[in-house]
């Protein structure tokens, strides 16, 4: 009998060990066999200066542009009117620059109605403007992605003692009213035995006004 109660003694010994063992395993964290190094932040994009001769340059920088870390990145970002307030400083930057005869650019982020981006590469130099808009991201933006332009003045009317439009122009307009007189495209569609014929005829007007000026936005921010 003795014999028996050591030997069952022994057992349950036995059977205490290996479970407190079992258990220091299961409750040891695993080591990582190649532990993750820890992500860089991406490097801030810089909006490099360009003319009418790097407009590859440009349309590769707005197909590529962070969109969704504008501001960050030197964007001067606006929903529907309303500036983005930590992306003021961007066209602050420019505004300033460009009164001061100093070559700049900026980037200029909006969104349409249905919330897609529509971008805007403006530089200054040599005492002119050159513009090229992105509306590649815009469902409804058409079938040409980019469009770019040159011109002699940067134009801020106010309407209404309120909302200030912003543009590029190549004529020195002094109101508003001075550029929409000189720009609305005076045709009827009832003296045109076609609307093929109208279409051609307003795209003409249309391009004609495109060389004239070129819209940036409009907002009671700035």
């Amino acid at each position: 009998m003795k014999k028996m109660a050591i030997k069952y003694l022994i057992l349950i010994f036995l059977c205490i060990t290996i479970v407190t063992a079992c258990t220091l395993c299961l409750s040891k964290p695993a080591e990582p066999s190649n532990p993750a190094e820890p992500s860089k932040p991406a490097e801030p994009v810089n909006i490099n200066i360009y003319g009418e001769e790097d407009y590859e340059k440009i349309q590769e920088l707005l197909r590529t542009y962070p969109i969704e870390n504008a501001a960050a990145n030197g964007g001067f970002v606006m929903v529907h009117g309303v500036v983005e307030e930590n992306s003021k400083k961007a066209w602050d930057n420019f505004y300033a620059n460009v009164n001061q005869g100093k070559e700049a650019a900026v980037i200029i982020v909006q969104y349409t109605i249905e919330g897609d981006p529509i971008l805007n590469y403006v530089s200054y130099m040599n005492d002119s403007f050159y513009s090229v808009t992105d509306i590649s991201r815009d469902a409804w933006g058409g079938p040409v992605p980019y469009y770019s332009g040159s011109y002699k003045f940067l134009k801020m009317f106010e309407e209404e003692g309120q909302i200030k439009t912003v543009m590029l122009c190549s004529i020195d307009y002094e109101t508003w009213e001075d550029y929409e007189n000189d720009t609305q495209i005076l045709i009827d569609i009832d003296d045109y035995d076609t609307l093929e014929d109208y279409l051609e005829d307003y795209n003409k007007h249309a391009e004609a006004n495109s060389k004239k000026s070129a819209y940036l936005f409009s907002t009671w921010d700035i």
